[in-house]
């Protein structure tokens, strides 16, 4: 029962965190920085990216930081890392979006708008 209404209260904190776009600033002379996603995926969701311009950026990685606690069950963060492209310059915002789901259900989950500002 515990376990049932920690998974239901987590995935209401989701809800209604991806209702709210993440805005993000980079320094335009930094040429990579990360993305964190709070996620847990001993709840069988995980963090997809669905969409990012490839014009100017590469995922250069993407990785599960645990959290430091060694409670079961505590949610630790997906980091995706991007660097810009070789002869490329940032322009003054660019949008992602993200989707947390269970990889057995596709058409399920909840996106994650992020905003990024280069200044």
């Amino acid at each position: 029962m515990r376990r049932l209404i920690g998974i239901l209260l987590f995935s209401f904190m989701v809800a209604v965190n991806a209702a709210n776009p993440i805005i993000i600033i980079v320094p335009a002379n930094q040429k990579q920085f990360s993305i964190n996603l709070n996620s847990n995926p001993t709840t069988g969701y995980q963090w997809k990216l669905i969409k990012f311009d490839k014009t100017f950026l590469k995922l250069t990685a993407s990785r599960y930081i645990s959290a430091k606690s060694k409670l079961m069950g505590v949610e630790g963060q997906m980091q995706f890392d991007f660097k810009l492209s070789k002869g490329k310059t940032y322009p003054a915002m660019t949008t992602m979006i993200f989707k947390y789901q269970r990889p057995w259900e596709p058409q399920e989950g909840t996106l994650q708008t992020v905003n990024i500002n280069f200044k």
